[in-house]
């Protein structure tokens, strides 16, 4: 699934990574000196370093959309429920605090724009998670209760 969505820059990234330089320049242009201009200098390199790594968002390597990922863990004895509920009715999917495990990984990819939805449910065996369905399909509509 995730050599299906490529990661790219979000908006919110692009806005994160621009604000840490233009103040970066303004502070290290600023004719107090000192730690004030070292300051600057440190948030140019980090806002520079950020431009290559710092990517939260992903485009639909087919039709070129952006969507957003969500990921939610559920234990073990959820598991016929879950494939059941991803494949047929992902609206039935409850996310409970108490619930929380590490076995079983829902990722969901969604695009309010575009309103279609990804998921797809993982089981983790040693060192890896491992699909146990495949990536279905739904609306937007229909997940409601996974992207609140």
């Amino acid at each position: 699934m995730e050599n299906n969505f490529i990661k790219i820059h979000s908006t919110k990234d692009i806005i994160i990574i621009s604000i840490l330089i233009i103040i970066g320049i303004l502070l290290a242009i600023l004719p107090i000196g000192g730690a004030i201009n070292v300051t600057g200098y440190i948030l140019i390199v980090i806002g520079a370093l950020l431009i290559p790594f710092y990517k939260n968002g992903y485009k639909d390597a087919w039709e070129g959309k952006s969507y957003i990922k969500k990921e939610y863990y559920f234990a073990n004895n959820r598991k016929a429920e879950l494939i059941a509920s991803v494949i047929d009715h992902p609206q039935n999917i409850t996310i409970e605090e108490q619930d929380k495990g590490n076995t079983l990984r829902l990722i969901v990819f969604y695009s309010k724009e575009s309103g279609r939805a990804f998921l797809q449910l993982q089981e983790y065996i040693p060192y890896k998670y491992e699909p146990c369905t495949d990536v279905v399909e739904h609306k937007v509509s229909q997940i409601g209760n996974l992207i609140k």
